[in-house]
């Protein structure tokens, strides 16, 4: 499924449970998706990326938006770093953006992820 999909996690229940003789509900869909992101963020960080890395290109907050409602409009350094911090809350993942024990067992990753 495409990352940018606004997915409607009931319906993706539904069609994965006709498909696969199932019985998902739309909790269990979070739970994968949560799951999902968690070990390709380990993958990362076993890899060496860390919040240094989860950056915005410079036009971000250098070039306002051309139009709509947010014309004129950047994002700020201060605002980006709110944002981050709040996204990796959000995960369960630390100040760093590395998966916390607590994140990486509350999605089943406890085996994989051997600190």
């Amino acid at each position: 499924m495409c990352d940018f999909l606004a997915a409607n996690l009931a319906l993706c229940a539904k069609l994965l449970n006709a498909a696969c003789d199932t019985n998902y509900t739309e909790d269990d869909m979070k739970t994968m998706g949560k799951r999902i992101w968690t070990l390709a963020r380990l993958f990362n960080v076993r890899d060496g990326f860390s919040k240094k890395d989860d950056i915005m290109p410079p036009r971000m907050y250098l070039d306002p938006l051309p139009e709509g409602n947010a014309k004129g409009k950047v994002v700020t350094q201060q605002d980006f770093d709110k944002m981050l911090t709040d996204y990796y809350r959000f995960w369960g993942w630390d100040e760093q953006g590395k998966p916390t024990q607590s994140g990486i067992q509350e999605v089943g990753l406890a085996n994989l992820a051997a600190r």
